[in-house]
């Protein structure tokens, strides 16, 4: 268990100084451009500018039921299906790390066996 132990926060040392490390590396490099939400949102077309304001479009809103729903909508927009897929996926993180957390704690306690 030791060497479990070790090696996780090794790992854990070698993201976060990998992901430090990155940062020092972006924040030092002024020809990087990150586009923001709603400038992806516009590329997407999920929206328009008229008069000067924000305009969505109506095929691309789309309700609780729409998406979530018995009957889902077949033509659901791109950042709908983009957001269900990135909720679905850090759910699934999220319920692998409380399990490992589970088992680690079960076997600390003496519950399982090593």
């Amino acid at each position: 268990m030791h060497k479990f132990r070790r090696a996780a926060i090794a790992a854990a040392t070698v993201v976060s100084v990998s992901l430090a490390g990155t940062g020092v590396a972006v924040a030092d490099d002024s020809s990087l451009s990150f586009p923001t939400s709603s400038e992806l949102g516009y590329e997407r077309d999920a929206y328009s500018i008229e008069d000067g304001k924000a305009v969505i479009a109506d095929e691309n809103q789309i309700t609780g039921q729409d998406g979530f729903g018995e009957v889902q909508a077949k033509d659901q927009p791109a950042w709908f299906t983009d957001w269900k897929d990135a909720v679905a996926t850090l759910g699934l993180t999220t319920l692998l790390g409380a399990v490992i957390g589970l088992v680690n704690w079960l076997k600390f306690q003496g519950i399982l066996p090593y």
